[in-house]
């Protein structure tokens, strides 16, 4: 926790919500470390950054500035920031359905308003949370209505996930470290199969099949080449995109921007009238007509998967 702000600076009282989750450290030209605070409360991380000065090369104290943002917009939450010409520039993300956006502080224009009186946020992100943000709020309690649908949202989608989890749920579970036994660029699992109710093959690799085999009762086994291949033939593809024959590569698959090279299929699976179902490298989803050389995008199947 933050020791007290230097008099004069402008100090928010987080009360039982401590500031946390410092972020975006850097040293001006003085020397002057930098960096923001976030609060957490009621499940939300990131709400209320604040700015904070610390000359710690000179033994200082750590001076909280202020709210970070302007009137009309406070960052929700900032993960980076640079300084450059002796001004910050502040990352701006979670801000309702807004895009990111770019804070810019002058430190000259800042150290002469230091004891100047702060304006009052108009941001109705900064008050949604309160449980008198209606009261609080300096503006018109209507404007709040895009923070509580957010919040709505928010419990409907936890009441889903509730009832659908995707995380793997087992009584007891095995840890096999197949980077220890190959290559780590080969090591990604391709298909799965039990062998029998102790065992499991697995085929790794990219560029070079390889199979392993784990049991429960001990450690990985790579197998020969002989051995490897015959199990190769007998696993199926999981993928499905052995059947899926000729064609595809010359439909236009949907893609996010500046990733067409991953907007090749990744699995697949048949639909009605003749069509597909194809998933891509990078996580998009595509209903697919070969015969008529079509692809309809279904959107991204993960929106923040991280593909390379």
């Amino acid at each position: 926790m933050l020791p007290p702000p230097a008099p004069g600076l402008c100090a928010f009282h987080f009360r039982k919500n401590y500031p946390r989750c410092p972020s975006g450290l850097v040293f001006d030209e003085s020397g002057i470390l930098w960096y923001t605070v976030h609060g957490a409360t009621k499940g939300y991380m990131g709400l209320w950054s604040h700015l904070v000065r610390w000359d710690v090369t000179r033994g200082g104290r750590p001076e909280l500035v202020g709210l970070l943002g302007t009137p009309d917009r406070t960052a929700w939450y900032s993960s980076e920031m640079i300084c450059h010409d002796n001004v910050l520039y502040a990352t701006d993300t979670n801000h309702l359905e807004d895009p990111p956006g770019i804070l810019r502080i002058d430190l000259t224009a800042l150290a002469v308003a230091k004891h100047a009186p702060r304006e009052k946020a108009r941001d109705p992100i900064a008050y949604g949370i309160l449980a008198d943000a209606e009261k609080a709020y300096p503006g018109k309690p209507e404007d709040l209505e895009s923070f509580r649908a957010m919040e709505r949202s928010g419990k409907a989608g936890g009441k889903f996930f509730a009832r659908n989890t995707y995380t793997i749920q087992a009584g007891e579970i095995l840890v096999f470290r197949l980077w220890r036994h190959l290559m780590v660029s080969e090591s990604s699992v391709r298909r799965l199969q039990w062998l029998d109710d102790s065992s499991l093959a697995a085929v790794c690799g990219v560029d070079k099949l390889s199979v392993v085999t784990c049991s429960v009762n001990g450690s990985p086994a790579i197998l020969n080449a002989h051995e490897a291949k015959t199990l190769i033939d007998r696993i199926p593809e999981p993928s499905g995109l052995a059947g899926l024959g000729e064609g595809v590569e010359k439909i236009t698959l949907p893609h996010r921007q500046g990733r067409q090279y991953l907007a090749t299929p990744s699995c697949c699976a048949p639909w009605k009238g003749g069509q597909w179902l194809i998933g891509t490298r990078d996580g998009m989803l595509a209903r697919v007509d070969l015969q008529r050389g079509r692809a309809f995008s279904l959107g991204a199947v993960y929106v923040y998967r991280d593909l390379k």
